[in-house]
């Protein structure tokens, strides 16, 4: 798997991925450059077509062995999308990073349901390629939300797994700062009352000496949010879905302001 946790495959006829830019925010209007990351274990014929938007159709070889790879594509001109073709079923492709000239970048890998321990099935080769071709700045470890109403045997096995996911990516990532975020506000209807989950003080606990021992950074949400109760607001405000668990776009926003702030200092 790729460090998003995915990776892709051909199909042996048609297949494309098509990457169009959005005039909702004022920073990607266009790109200048594109990156498309793939692995190509066995075909020395195998190729990527690409088409800069809807004009000429170029063909390039890939670079054959275990390792990942690049294929950037730059232009004078200002990318409004870009189309790739592939149809060797044999070539592992990892998605593409779309640029422009200055700014920050998150690369923002976020996969349903994962806690934190499928970090381990991520080779550290994999970790440490994609590494030498985005140069991170910061990794920012957030998981727990799906284990934050734990009993104590899901809290030990939460400690378990994420002690050794945390070891691994360590590893991968030796002079890269690594930060852990606590779990967001969660709340449950508690005698026909919305309030924070009585649990949620033992997670944070949990994660906050557990960044301690491995010596990561560690930002409590949960406090930045405004703790208890603090999910009731970010509902009535229209920031977070009503399972009282779940953020939305504009509650990111909201939480992206307040870290944004933290980093800066």
């Amino acid at each position: 798997m790729g460090i998003s946790g995915y990776c892709h495959q051909p199909a042996a006829e048609g297949s494309w991925v098509s990457y169009k830019t959005t005039n909702s925010y004022k920073n990607s209007t266009y790109f200048t450059q594109a990156r498309l990351f793939y692995i190509n274990p066995s075909n020395p014929n195998a190729t990527i077509k690409y088409s800069v938007n809807k004009g000429e159709t170029i063909a390039e070889t890939l670079e054959q062995d275990d390792h990942l790879h690049e294929l950037l594509v730059k232009s004078d001109a200002k990318i409004k999308g870009i189309d790739f073709y592939c149809n060797a079923p044999d070539v592992y492709i990892y998605g593409a990073s779309l640029e422009g000239n200055d700014g920050v970048y998150v690369d923002n890998f976020s996969v349903r349901g994962v806690s934190g321990p499928q970090l381990k099935r991520i080779r550290s080769q994999m970790f440490e390629e994609f590494n030498e071709k985005q140069n991170y700045s910061l990794v920012v470890l957030q998981y727990g939300l799906n284990v934050s109403f734990p009993t104590e045997a899901h809290l030990q096995n939460y400690i378990k797994v994420m002690d050794a996911a945390i070891v691994h990516v360590k590893k991968a990532f030796p002079n890269t700062p690594i930060m852990l975020f606590s779990v967001s506000d969660r709340s449950t209807n508690q005698n026909g009352e919305r309030a924070t989950h009585e649990g949620l003080d033992k997670m944070i606990t949990t994660q906050q000496n557990m960044a301690k021992k491995h010596q990561l950074m560690f930002w409590n949400m949960y406090n930045a949010m405004g703790g208890k109760n603090a999910m009731l607001t970010y509902v009535k405000n229209g920031w977070a879905n009503k399972d009282y668990t779940h953020l939305n776009f504009k509650g990111g926003k909201e939480i992206a302001k307040l870290f944004a702030k933290v980093l800066v200092q």
